[in-house]
């Protein structure tokens, strides 16, 4: 009977066996299907611009035919009534500079938020900030000034994403002061930019664009808390992060911003702005 405690020979010993060696995986198309469906919006309407400008740059026809009928103008929208106008620019840009400056930061910005946000706030805020610049816009530049692109929108995203870090610094920390830094540079240098002489930026429409997405934000953005659960069984704490906002307040909310959107166009329309 062979002793327990006896160290083994060397010739008893087990050959240790080498692990198989397994090469990197290649890329599934499921990897970016679940990168891509991360961010369904963000990508949708990169590709809605691109497509848009795409057309035009091959047609030139239809692209004169989107700018005279879809960009934003004064006098069209608030004497005339073509209210689409304040949607439509929205989709539309005069270079291929424009369009890919804007749909970079869409993508910078757009793709956090909106796994942060969810897809219905991130939309809303989009929509609703593109839609505030395009009224700012309308309001405040001079009667032959034409102005098209997202850029209200992508102001608003910036905004949304001011007023983010600013609720939620407490919990946040360390990266919400660096993120307010960041925001706060870039939005004065893009003014910057756009006050300087024959910039031929709209800076009403991303002034109006990122207090849209402010203030949206602040009324429906997501208020970040800290929630322990204890586990009897295992005697672990864990540790969740949710949203306290509720859904209905949001939805309450954004109504009540739209129809003040609709208030303002209205008070310039018959005159009272």
């Amino acid at each position: 009977m062979s002793d327990p405690q006896r160290p083994l020979h060397p010739l008893e010993r087990r050959p240790e066996v080498e692990p198989e060696y397994t090469p990197p995986r290649r890329p599934q198309r499921g990897d970016f299907r679940r990168i891509l469906g991360r961010n369904t919006l963000v990508w949708s309407l990169i590709a809605i611009n691109v497509s848009i400008f795409v057309i035009g740059l091959f047609a030139p026809t239809i692209d004169s035919w989107l700018v005279v009928n879809g960009a934003n103008q004064g006098v069209a929208v608030l004497e005339r009534g073509q209210y689409w106008r304040l949607f439509t620019s929205m989709f539309l840009h005069g270079s291929i500079l424009h369009v890919a400056f804007n749909m970079l930061a869409l993508f910078n910005l757009g793709q956090g938020l909106e796994q942060t946000f969810g897809r219905r706030r991130f939309l809303t805020i989009y929509l609703l900030s593109g839609l505030g610049g395009s009224i700012m816009s309308a309001v405040l530049n001079t009667p032959e000034t034409y102005s098209v692109g997202a850029s209200g929108a992508v102001f608003g995203l910036m905004g949304a994403y001011l007023v983010f870090l600013y609720e939620n610094r407490a919990l946040m920390g360390g990266a919400a002061r660096a993120g307010i830094q960041s925001v706060v540079f870039y939005l004065v240098l893009n003014l910057m930019i756009g006050i300087a002489p024959g910039s031929n930026i709209d800076n009403w429409a991303h002034m109006g664009g990122f207090l849209a997405g402010a203030a949206l934000t602040y009324l429906i953005g997501p208020v970040l808390s800290v929630q322990h659960e204890q586990n009897t069984i295992y005697e672990r704490v864990r540790v969740r992060i949710t949203d306290s906002r509720p859904t209905a307040i949001q939805a309450q909310n954004a109504l009540l911003f739209g129809a003040l959107l609709l208030g303002v166009l209205i008070a310039a329309r018959v005159g009272l702005i």
